[in-house]
């Protein structure tokens, strides 16, 4: 019976471990370096964000103070040596990137904005995820943003993405002035004096 019980307790333990995250688990230097880009993704966006237009000042206040929440927080997760010290300043970024979203919420965003926010929303359940917030299945429907982990991560680090819906580029109308294009000569008449249509020189 003593044995049953400890058999049960220690599978609750490692349950629990799975879900929540061990105590005195290292970090994962994956969550680190994805905390890390999201903070500095965000405060490099903070100009692009103050810069839009229609915006009140009481709003880009906000939103400046939304973004120097998160940069904090994910400060506290890089320093952080344990997964579980790490787990509420991640649940903060969550709670502060969802209210930030609420404040967007109906604005027209440039393009380069709207590629950081679908960073974000990529990236952050991967960082739940590995401090055990989120379960790893559950990450998945992250990439449904449209990116992968590894654009999401080139994008807050300031590497332009290459879209797989881009145009193919506009060639020149004029193909004189383009070597690529090729040149076909206009017919002309063998024997001038037996077209009428040959000009008379």
């Amino acid at each position: 019976m003593t044995n049953f019980i400890e058999t049960l307790f220690d599978d609750v333990k490692a349950l629990w471990a799975k879900v929540f995250g061990a105590e005195g688990a290292t970090l994962a230097a994956a969550v680190i370096n994805d905390a890390q880009l999201i903070g500095n993704g965000l405060n490099s966006a903070l100009t692009t964000f103050q810069s839009i237009t229609g915006l009140g000042s009481a709003t880009i206040t906000s939103i400046q103070a939304h973004i120097n929440a998160i940069v904090k927080d994910a400060t506290a997760v890089a320093t952080a040596v344990e997964t579980s010290v790490a787990k509420g300043p991640v649940a903060d970024i969550q709670n502060t990137w969802t209210s930030l979203l609420s404040i967007l919420d109906g604005v027209t965003l440039p393009e380069v904005l709207e590629d950081v926010i679908k960073a974000v929303n990529t990236l952050l359940p991967y960082i739940e995820a590995g401090v055990g917030i989120l379960t790893a299945s559950v990450v998945k429907t992250a990439e449904a943003t449209g990116l992968s982990a590894d654009e999401a991560r080139l994008i807050l680090g300031g590497e332009a993405k290459v879209s797989a819906t881009e145009p193919a580029p506009a060639y020149p109308t004029n193909p004189i002035a383009d070597d690529s294009a090729p040149f076909t000569a206009p017919a002309y008449p063998t024997n001038p004096i037996a077209d009428d249509s040959a000009p008379l020189v």
